[in-house]
C-alpha cells in the first residue's frame, strides 16, 4: 500500500504552539496512502495554512470514509487485517460565508488538491453527517480561489 500517518489536524497547522502535541493522538491519525498523503493532500493542507494567515480566522472540519467492504489490510507490524480509510474529506469555511468542500479517494495520485472539489451535499452524503445542522443559511461564496484553485 505504501502508507503513512495521515494527520487529521495537520501537524504543520500547529507548529510552534502548546497544541503541536494533540495531533499526534491515535484518534487523529490513520493509515493515508504515500501518493495521496505527499501528493493533493498535502497541497491542500498547504493551501489551507496560507488562507488561514490572510484571512486571520477560517473553520476546517475533516475525517475520512470507511468502506467495510474495501481496503481491508494488514497494515505494517500488525497481524490481523484492519479497515482503512477509503477515502478523506475536508469542508473550509470562513467567517464572511465563503465555502469550500472537499473529498480525496485512497488511490488519488494526482497532486492537484483543486481536483477534489465537491459540494458540501455530497461531503454530507458520503459521511452520512449532517455537519451544520444548526445553520440558518448556507454559506454563498465559493471559497475555492483563496485555496489556490480556478474559479
Amino acid at each position: 500500500m505504501g502508507a503513512d500517518r495521515g494527520h487529521q489536524a495537520p501537524l504543520a497547522a500547529f507548529a510552534n504552539t502548546v497544541f503541536w502535541r494533540s495531533t499526534n493522538i491515535l484518534s487523529n491519525i490513520t493509515p493515508q496512502k504515500s501518493a495521496l498523503k505527499r501528493g493533493a493532500w498535502k497541497n491542500l493542507e498547504t493551501a489551507v495554512r496560507g488562507l488561514a494567515y490572510t484571512a486571520k480566522e477560517i473553520y476546517v472540519v475533516t475525517g475520512p470514509l470507511y468502506d467495510p467492504n474495501e481496503n481491508q489490510m494488514t497494515l505494517p507490524r500488525s497481524d490481523e487485517p484492519h479497515t482503512v480509510p477509503t477515502a478523506y474529506w475536508k469542508v473550509v469555511w470562513t467567517k464572511g460565508g465563503a465555502m469550500t468542500a472537499l473529498v480525496f479517494d485512497q488511490d488519488v495520485t494526482d497532486t492537484d488538491h483543486c481536483n477534489g472539489i465537491v459540494t458540501l451535499a455530497d461531503v454530507e452524503l458520503q459521511t452520512g453527517l449532517d455537519l451544520f445542522p444548526e445553520a440558518a443559511e448556507w454559506p454563498t461564496s465559493d471559497l475555492s480561489a483563496q485555496l489556490g484553485c480556478p474559479a
